[in-house]
């Protein structure tokens, strides 16, 4: 399943034809609701097209849960083990979604990541999280070498390395992980960091199952529009002290925030062949 997933991914790369039809039909599928577009963000991997909703969650530091990535397939995946799924369905269906949000960077990238780990949980392997991080950069890199420019691409590593280094460290070194993307983004206000921590698991475990039902479930919707217009007024009001001038945003530099990235895989892989070292000489 590993292999074949990797070689979907390369042939589509080429030809592109399975991704739009997945994508449009589930977007055909999308709630009737004045939140449309959210919902379409959220589940289908729409780019936002309103330039409120995208200044708003720009300005507060939410847009890129709005962008399909890791933890969605995070949320498939963990649904499909309540369920009792095999490894290898687990890993088709998050292959299809991945397809069906036209295998944008964040997603590919995190697909691969959750691939590779299902196989060498499979096979006993013990590989770290940093040399499965490493492979899947890789192998992205291999398939779609343009990405190498992607700022969005290069926003998910972070986000990822963010969330293995938050296992070591506390929340504000996860903001100091993020801010030179924050930067780039102009958005590097601290209490960004404190939305993440308090909005950030809303959108993750409640609005994106519960979108994603809304598109089976007939008038679901009409309750989960009252969480999504919820959200929108605390992020109104709470945007007011969040601006931030745009005249100060760093320019962005792929070389640099690849330097960067590559020192941080290199201070977590460490970090982690350190805490194993140090726990099996506790144990001896």
């Amino acid at each position: 399943m590993l292999i074949l997933g990797f070689l979907l991914i390369a042939i589509e790369s080429k030809f592109k034809y399975i991704s739009p039809i997945l994508h449009d039909t589930c977007l055909s599928f999308s709630p009737q609701s004045l939140q449309k577009e959210l919902y379409q963000g959220i589940v289908c991997g729409k780019n936002l097209e309103s330039r409120r909703l995208i200044d708003l969650f720009a300005t507060t530091g939410l847009l890129h849960l709005l962008v399909v990535s890791g933890s969605h397939l995070l949320a498939l995946a963990a649904l499909a083990k309540k369920l009792r799924l095999r490894g290898e369905f687990i890993n088709a269906i998050c292959l299809l979604y991945a397809f069906l949000c036209l295998l944008e960077p964040p997603i590919s990238r995190a697909y691969l990541f959750i691939s590779l780990d299902t196989f060498q949980r499979k096979h006993s392997l013990q590989w770290s999280p940093w040399h499965q991080h490493f492979m899947a950069i890789l192998l992205c890199l291999t398939m779609f070498p343009d990405w190498l420019s992607s700022l969005s691409f290069q926003l998910s590593i972070l986000c990822a390395f963010a969330i293995s280094l938050a296992k070591k460290y506390t929340d504000f070194w996860i903001y100091l992980t993020l801010f030179p993307a924050l930067l780039i983004l102009g958005n590097y206000h601290p209490l960004s960091i404190l939305i993440n921590l308090s909005l950030g698991p809303l959108l993750g475990l409640l609005l994106f199952p519960l979108s994603a039902l809304s598109f089976v479930i007939p008038n679901l919707y009409l309750c989960v529009d009252l969480i999504w217009d919820l959200l929108i007024k605390v992020l109104t009001l709470v945007s007011g002290y969040l601006k931030s001038d745009s005249s100060n945003v760093v320019k962005y530099s792929p070389l640099i925030l690849w330097l960067y990235i590559i020192c941080l895989w290199f201070l977590g892989k460490n970090n982690f062949y350190a805490n194993r070292k140090s726990t099996y000489s506790t144990e001896s």
